[in-house]
């Protein structure tokens, strides 16, 4: 059903006045030419696929909030020209996923309807592997492998944001019962230091889509992910800020099927501004010096299965909240629902 929509929508004409349209600057607002430049990484243009990097400064817009970013829609209105779907906010101009402006890495994108509703059925139905790479405060005790708690996104403007402190952030996600199903699957793969101040690096797998999920998730266990001002106070996030320029989280891998139904993988290498910030840390133990190295070095993202997960030892004093623990070591991705018509959330 989801392809036959697709192709029904394909099928219309696309009007004379947008063939061909250049991309359109909303008056009073000038594209940043000092930010890096989204690129395709991979495309299926006969099947109406494709995968970009978004590089931080770079929104994924759906015309319900006022952009603070550039809009990745516009990027992709001047690199597909003759895709209706780019020009249709009701379908996020054809993007699948979201990833908040200071994160960066790779997003599924449909340049037709059809591609978009491809791509659209498999994330409903839990097939699209999403993977990132964090580095979060605090040490991750190494035997923490899932967060599984509901996770609720409170608008900013709702009736929900008014019952929040007034030290939060607006627009921000919240673990409670009222929420939707969420679940976060990581690996620690070491423990760094800073002076006094102690990080982990972690890769992460989500099984669902929610708004903030994975800074969401990690706050909620006690490692809120470095350089975010919208889950740590506001001197933590200005201490992060003197070494590391913007929110630590990149999604690194993509595991989806092709137009022939084929499996693809798409992987990003941590950027420069990351792995800048990444030398700033000193790694905790031979075990973490050899995990750094490697993402130091830009090297490509491995399977999920591949990392060597950090030893737990006896004595250190982790940073993990206890209750976190009380869950099975690993379960499999069982759910992901994402929003009916619009692009799934994730970090």
């Amino acid at each position: 059903a989801h392809l036959e929509i697709g192709k029904a929508l394909d099928r219309r004409p696309l009007p004379g006045s947008q063939q061909s349209l250049p991309v359109v600057i909303r008056p009073g607002r000038r594209p940043d030419t000092t930010v890096e430049e989204p690129r395709i990484v991979w495309e299926d243009e006969e099947g109406g696929l494709a995968v970009l990097f978004k590089p931080p400064g770079w929104e994924v817009d759906d015309d319900t909030s006022v952009p603070t970013g550039r809009k990745l829609s516009e990027y992709l209105q001047g690199r597909y020209p003759q895709s209706c779907i780019s020009r249709d906010a009701h379908h996020c101009h054809g993007i699948i996923h979201r990833l908040d402006l200071p994160s960066s890495g790779l997003i599924l994108v449909g340049t037709s309807f059809e591609g978009y509703y491809r791509l659209k059925w498999q994330l409903d139905t839990a097939q699209i592997v999403r993977e990132y790479a964090v580095v979060c405060h605090g040490w991750a005790n190494p035997l923490l492998r899932e967060i599984d708690v509901p996770v609720y996104h409170v608008a900013a403007g709702s009736a929900a944001e008014s019952a929040q402190p007034p030290r939060r952030s607006p627009a921000r996600s919240t673990v409670t019962e009222m929420g939707k199903p969420a679940k976060t699957l990581l690996r620690v793969l070491g423990h760094l230091s800073r002076g006094e101040e102690r990080f982990s690096l972690l890769a992460i797998r989500i099984c669902t889509g929610r708004r903030h999920q994975i800074r969401t998730h990690l706050q909620h266990v006690g490692h809120p992910t470095v350089c975010d001002g919208k889950y740590t106070r506001a001197s933590v996030f200005i201490a992060d800020l003197s070494w590391c320029p913007r929110n630590f989280l990149h999604r690194q891998r993509l595991e989806f099927r092709d137009a022939q139904h084929l499996p693809r993988e798409a992987i990003e290498p941590l950027p420069v501004d990351l792995r800048n910030a990444l030398r700033k840390l000193r790694p905790v133990g031979e075990e973490s010096r050899v995990a750094v190295c490697g993402w130091l070095e830009g090297h490509k993202p491995m399977p999920w299965d591949q990392y060597e997960v950090l030893e737990a030892a006896e004595g250190v004093a982790y940073d993990t909240h206890p209750s976190a623990l009380a869950r099975p070591a690993e379960s499999a991705c069982k759910y992901d629902m994402a929003r009916p018509g619009g692009a799934a959330g994730g970090e």
